[in-house]
């Protein structure tokens, strides 16, 4: 699940309020330091019975001093009280020891306004007066307050030092009613304490619904094989308008911005929901493999709505603080395409609160129902910085760089944490961007780690670019960028040293390398491949010995090509008759080419002793044939000479 953006009701009711109320000394201005106020506040909430009613008892009584009564000079007294009331409230009537008093409604903007009820007679110091206060809220919709015939969404409040707020809501089960409290304690009759007799106090946040009121309507959708609904509470079908023709005109708009296409489930349901359900917050989105579950509450603004469709893109991200901050910034960028004519209300980016939250230490999603006021602070400050950090992204890096990377990790496999997003950025922009994320995103024991990610991303850009231009295999450093996505820092720089250690003995052994080549090439061999082998598997410790082995093999091999390819009188050809130095050069060309040095050279030496020895070959056959035709003749005579000692002729 991911729950979005905060309801900050209690704050934005209290303030207008605040606004609103004025305690009327007359005739001119006295401060009320020493008034006390008394007041009970009724919450009538049951729609199937009727509209809303609320019903305020206040008991006031004077104690401010320059309020006592004299016979001459100027007087100060009180003949009237302004109390907070519900915007939308009709039917007022204010009575006092059953006679009617004046009532009437201020003018001004807000949840709450002021209704100035006139006194029937003027309160001096010491004097008491009470009354009581009615008014009906048939319908209403603004900023925190919604009031149908089957939901209603209001703050109780109530005024003065010390108050009680009672809530009435239906009992019949078909009603979900939820009671969210505010500052004083639990209901449903809360007892509120405030310092002065001008503080309003909020009690409890309301909400009733009504949850099979509801009616179901399909959206034409701008996404391409994408099913879109709308639900909604009955009487709220010009909020249902309005929020169609908002999802029809964003969604391209969000597609643009984000970078890449919609990839989500093939269905998306649009709701308006209960802030028990959506835990408190104004919207929750949540995504499985088949549909999105967009949760908006009814009282929920344009901003709002825009930041939950924007969620549609941001399962691509693991962390909150990405989800959660590219939603807010893709919701605005939106909002200032569309412009006024199709979204409505305030777009202002999430308030601070000067907390230093790091990014990826912001928490899963809980419950802001009954939340602490530290919880509350985390939160504010999570929804915050994340966008402020983005937009601080987008002015350091661009927007078509925050785009490209989106774009990247939605092809990729899995969710992007901080780590592979903020690489993926750098990647992508070019720029460091340690500072920022140092103070951004990760806490200040994160330091050591990060001076190691940097020493270990500076020197693989180095040695990558190293490599390249050698034409080197690029299989090491793209093992060590492994390391580095990773974040296992001290593996990569370990598997660095040896890589660039291995680097400068092939850089060494450079120029020794060219001249071999050359040589091989103008002997007409082809270059050793335990050598070639050796380079590509950076197995450069090895290379030198290779080197040296080669070279006596290759000279070996040329001096025993030159003296074989050399012109041979008929004495040389006779001594090489039986004999194949040709043979054993190819031996040598293969040995050699294959990576046995030590066989080629000894084919080499065998060839060459062939020839050389070619005239001493030569004369030995002719001393063996001579010596044989001497023994063949000197048969011959021992025959005759036998032959003639017994009597032959």
């Amino acid at each position: 699940m991911s729950p979005r953006r905060l309801v900050y009701l209690p704050a934005i009711a209290l303030g207008l309020a605040l606004l609103a109320l004025s305690i009327s000394p007359g005739p001119r201005a006295a401060t009320a330091a020493g008034l006390v106020l008394t007041s009970d506040v009724a919450y009538d909430i049951r729609p199937d019975e009727g509209p809303v009613h609320v019903s305020w008892q206040v008991l006031v009584d004077n104690q401010d001093p320059q309020t006592v009564q004299q016979q001459s000079g100027t007087i100060f007294f009180y003949d009237s009280l302004s109390l907070p009331v519900l915007r939308g409230a009709d039917n007022l009537t204010a009575r006092a020891g059953g006679a009617s008093l004046p009532v009437s409604l201020e003018t001004g903007d807000g949840t709450i306004v002021g209704a100035d009820v006139s006194f029937d007679r003027r309160l001096f110091f010491g004097d008491t007066y009470s009354f009581t206060l009615d008014y009906d809220i048939p319908s209403a919709r603004d900023d925190s307050l919604l009031v149908t015939r089957y939901y209603v969404f209001l703050p109780a409040i109530s005024l003065g030092q010390e108050s009680t707020v009672s809530v009435t809501t239906p009992s019949d089960s078909a009603w979900e009613v939820n009671l969210e409290p505010g500052d004083c304690g639990a209901g449903p009759v809360f007892a509120c304490q405030a310092s002065s007799a001008e503080e309003v106090t909020l009690a409890a946040l309301v909400e009733v619904s009504r949850p099979d009121a509801a009616v179901t309507a399909p959206i034409a959708s701008p996404l391409d094989g994408v099913e879109i609904s709308l639900t909604y509470f009955q009487e709220e079908e010009e909020w249902a308008r309005h929020l169609q023709d908002l999802v029809i005109a964003s969604l391209p708009a969000m597609e643009q911005l984000y970078g890449f296409p919609y990839a989500g489930p093939p269905a998306i349901s649009i709701a308006e929901r209960g802030r028990q359900i959506i835990l408190g917050y104004e919207g929750l989105t949540s995504c499985d493999e088949s549909a999105c579950d967009i949760a908006v509450s009814p009282v929920t603004d344009d901003a709002t709505a825009l930041h939950e469709l924007a969620h549609l893109w941001s399962d691509i991200y693991d962390k909150r603080w990405l989800a959660e901050g590219f939603a807010n910034l893709v919701a605005l960028k939106t909002a200032a395409i569309l412009g006024p004519g199709i979204v409505r209300g305030s777009m202002e980016p999430p308030e601070g609160n000067g907390l230093d939250l790091r990014l990826d230490e912001w928490g899963d999603v809980t419950s802001l129902i009954a939340a602490s006021p530290d919880e509350e602070a985390v939160e504010q400050a999570g929804y915050d910085r994340s966008y402020r950090f983005l937009r601080l992204l987008e002015d350091t890096v661009g927007l078509e760089a925050l785009q490209a990377v989106n774009a990247a990790l939605a092809q990729g496999k899995g969710q992007a944490d901080s780590q592979r997003f903020l690489d993926a950025l750098e990647d992508a922009s070019g720029q460091s961007l340690d500072a920022q994320i140092q103070t951004w995103v990760f806490p200040d024991s994160f330091a050591p780690l990060l001076a190691q990610r940097r020493q270990a991303r500076d020197r693989l850009a180095a040695l990558s670019e190293a490599v390249a231009a050698e034409g080197l295999d690029a299989s090491p450093p793209e093992a060590i960028r492994e390391e580095i996505d990773a974040w296992r820092f001290e593996e990569a720089l370990a598997a660095l040293d040896e890589a660039e250690a291995g680097l400068k003995a092939y850089l060494e052994l450079k120029g020794e390398l060219s001249s071999l080549r050359e040589a091989v090439e103008n002997a007409g061999l082809g270059f050793p491949r335990t050598i070639e082998a050796a380079i590509a598997g950076w197995r450069f410790a090895e290379l030198e010995r290779l080197i040296g082995d080669a070279e006596d093999a290759l000279a070996a091999y040329t001096r025993a090509r030159e003296r074989v390819d050399e012109r041979r009188g008929l004495w040389q050809r006779i001594g090489l008759l039986g004999r194949d130095p040709e043979g054993a050069l190819d031996r040598a060309v293969d040995g050699f080419e294959t990576g046995d040095f030590e066989g080629s050279l000894r084919n080499s030496d065998r060839a060459f002793d062939m020839v050389d020895g070619a005239g001493r070959a030569a004369l030995v056959r002719l001393l063996i044939v001579l010596g044989g035709v001497v023994a063949l003749a000197a048969g011959a005579a021992a025959i005759i000479w036998f032959q003639r000692r017994r009597g032959f002729p």
